[in-house]
């Protein structure tokens, strides 16, 4: 998959943009309470969030 970020050049695409990214990470976030909700601490619940989001 190639990437032009030049191809993002007005206001609008960029509002897009950053809102597709924004809930790709909040999703991620929900799906690790699941983490969180099993006992886990709020250092392993930020681990995995943090590694859920370096593998896209």
């Amino acid at each position: 998959m190639n990437t032009q970020i030049g191809l993002v050049n007005t206001p609008q695409l960029w509002a897009i943009a950053i809102m597709i990214v924004r809930n790709a990470i909040a999703g991620k976030g929900l799906a690790c309470m699941a983490a969180k909700l099993a006992g886990e601490s709020w250092r392993e619940f930020a681990t995995i969030g943090a590694l859920m989001n370096a593998l896209d």
